[in-house]
């Protein structure tokens, strides 16, 4: 498995940061139980490679203090198959993304080699 594409399991909030620093080139995903403390939920969300936290929750209302000013980064679900259905979305689009990206430099490559087998370039 591609080291970029492991899943990672803390049950300590500090092996949890220190991870995070130490992979800060790297887009993370998390997953995060009701039993995190909700601090250590927002210093999750404030890293920058952080792409999104889901948060698995039995109450959602009671929860949605915490998710204030991080709608961008940080969703409640109720029901564990949500979660998963969401993250799977998630990193669907993200790759799909990442594709398109790549095709556009493919294609800009083509170009510049029809340039040179045509003579165009000197």
């Amino acid at each position: 498995m591609d080291e970029s594409q492991c899943v990672k399991i803390f049950t300590a909030v500090d092996s949890c940061l220190t991870f995070l620093e130490k992979n800060i080139n790297k887009r993370i995903y998390f997953i995060v139980p009701s039993s995190f403390d909700p601090t250590a939920v927002l210093l999750i969300c404030d890293h920058e490679n952080v792409h999104h936290v889901y948060s698995l929750h039995g109450d959602i209302a009671s929860h949605t203090n915490l998710a204030e000013g991080y709608a961008n980064k940080l969703t409640t679900f109720d029901h564990e198959d949500n979660l998963i259905d969401r993250l799977f979305q998630d990193i669907e689009t993200y790759l799909r993304q990442q594709a398109n990206e790549c095709i556009i430099q493919a294609n800009i490559y083509k170009e510049r080699a029809k340039q040179v087998n045509t003579g165009c370039c000197g």
